[in-house]
């Protein structure tokens, strides 16, 4: 907290933002992890926040409390959700996917609209009663054969037999 309070500038900021410290920072910690559901991420986002607010305090210095609370909460929320989208981009791009070779050689709309074609296949798969989403991205994902599909779905259909038992 004292590096916080080092890039206030007067009495009167420091005492608000010890008093906003210790009423909400536990509250801020767990609506960002609900959010991440990560411990590091959700201590990292409540500390940006606290950054975020020593350069916002005149704003709810004198404000009432219900509305220090929400601005202090839809701040925090605001940047887990800027995280996880983050987040979400990566791991959806599938850039990482693509050789660089093969990303200028197909050109970045044709990579986008395979990427979008995947994304929604899928989503489509997704919706399948199981076991068909499962056979169907067994096969066309990984690539296995019918053989190996079914000796996967037999396993699996036996460890869920094996857990009802137990």
């Amino acid at each position: 907290m004292f590096r916080y309070l080092l890039l206030l500038e007067t009495d009167e900021e420091r005492e608000f933002f010890k008093f906003i410290y210790q009423e909400y920072r536990q509250e801020m910690f767990c609506v960002a992890r609900a959010i991440l559901k990560n411990e590091a991420d959700a201590e990292d986002m409540v500390h940006e926040t606290f950054l975020i607010l020593t350069d916002h305090l005149n704003k709810i210095i004198n404000s009432e409390s219900y509305k220090v609370r929400d601005y202090i909460i839809t701040t925090v929320r605001h940047r887990c959700f800027n995280l996880y989208r983050k987040r979400k981009i990566q791991e959806c791009s599938g850039l990482e996917e693509w050789e660089p070779g093969e990303i200028l050689e197909k050109g970045p709309d044709t990579i986008l609209e395979e990427t979008e074609l995947k994304e929604a296949v899928t989503g489509l798969l997704k919706e399948l009663k199981s076991p068909y989403g499962e056979v169907l991205t067994l096969q066309y994902y990984h690539e296995m054969s019918f053989q190996e599909i079914a000796e996967h779905t037999a396993q699996i259909t036996i460890l869920n037999h094996l857990r009802e038992i137990m």
